[in-house]
């Protein structure tokens, strides 16, 4: 599968033919974060939303954890309208905390990573608060009557 490939540092395997590289989702992931934090940082204390489908989101995740895809996808499965928190730091002074993904990285495979042995893309340092937070949908089920999964 693509994302077998992806975690083994593939990372010009496209899920599809006409789908996206996991180079293209990652520099989009790297965007997001990027767009994300000038957001917040024009707005202090306020929250930034952003919303996605689960695959984007499940790269993002490992990203910011800096966790192998695979293992983030056994181990984490994303329901649907869940609410994952990441904590970025503001910009200050026009610059910020940053960490770069390289070869290397356990997103793509670690020390056996098939990744190009000079890619390397810089993110925002940020923190994940909170995966798959779905407390908020037990009103809407019941209004709605719709079985949420367990």
């Amino acid at each position: 599968s693509a994302y077998t490939a992806w975690a083994s540092g593939d990372i010009d395997t496209k899920m599809s033919a006409d789908g996206e590289s996991m180079r293209e989702i990652l520099q989009r992931a790297s965007n997001s974060l990027y767009q994300l934090q000038r957001a917040a940082s024009k707005n202090p204390g306020r929250s930034v939303v952003a919303v996605s489908h689960s695959s984007f989101l499940k790269v993002l995740l490992a990203v910011c954890q800096e966790n192998n895809l695979l293992e983030l996808r056994k181990t984490v499965q994303l329901e649907n309208c869940c609410i994952n928190v990441l904590d970025l730091p503001l910009v200050r002074f026009g610059s910020t905390p940053s960490k770069r993904i390289i070869s290397s990285s356990p997103v793509l495979g670690g020390p056996l990573s098939r990744a190009p042995s000079n890619y390397s893309l810089k993110i925002p340092q940020s923190i994940v608060v909170r995966i798959n937070e779905k407390q908020h949908l037990f009103g809407l089920q019941q209004e709605c009557q719709v079985p949420l999964p367990s």
